[in-house]
């Protein structure tokens, strides 16, 4: 469960490495500050919405399929950005697109953790949460060599490519691990399907 949580969720740390790609971004397409700060916030905002998705959804479908599905949003969103003309398509790609399904795949995967794990769940949440700064932390530097490399829509490109990857890595060791239909926790504090979530 963690090799698949972690396959998920660090990719999609990368969103608060924005910064590295603010300078390539203005030159790219001619936008200012002004305007790659509202697609971050678009992505938190996203992000936002992700979260409140994933409990709905959680419970009425394989968690396989969920993991699977929150990797090609990202990926169609990385996708999309990469090929950004303007401020429009940056900001449904990279702020509508990768900010939902990066916020759906955190909740995804702590629920993972809260219906299966049975022992030391506060460590074990606590390494998912810290899988999205340390995310941030690896793009970072990756993503400013491969601009200075290849440039800023082969970058995006190419972590596109990564997102798939790790996305689909991620739905085959959940599914070898038992990545049916959530039918809730063990413990008496969750009765899924109803939409919330549980972190008790």
């Amino acid at each position: 469960m963690l090799a698949a949580a972690t396959a998920l969720t660090a990719p999609t740390g990368a969103v608060y490495a924005f910064s590295v790609l603010l300078r390539p971004l203005e030159a790219l397409l001619g936008l200012g500050r002004a305007d790659l700060a509202l697609v971050f916030a678009i992505a938190a905002a996203g992000f936002g919405m992700g979260m409140m998705l994933a409990p709905v959804l959680y419970g009425r479908l394989a968690t396989s399929w969920l993991v699977l599905g929150c990797a090609t949003v990202n990926t169609l969103g990385i996708a999309l950005a990469s090929t950004a003309e303007g401020l429009a398509r940056l900001a449904v790609g990279y702020g509508v697109l990768f900010g939902i399904g990066g916020g759906a795949a955190y909740i995804v995967v702590q629920q993972m953790a809260n219906h299966t794990v049975t022992a030391r769940r506060g460590l074990v949440n606590g390494y998912i949460v810290s899988l999205l700064p340390a995310g941030a932390m690896v793009a970072a530097p990756i993503f400013g060599w491969a601009i200075r490399a290849f440039g800023v829509r082969a970058t995006l490109g190419g972590f596109a490519a990564t997102l798939a990857i790790t996305g689909l890595v991620s739905a085959w060791l959940r599914s070898r691990s038992g990545g049916g239909r959530s039918s809730g926790s063990s413990r008496s504090c969750s009765s899924w399907p109803r939409p919330r979530v549980s972190w008790c």
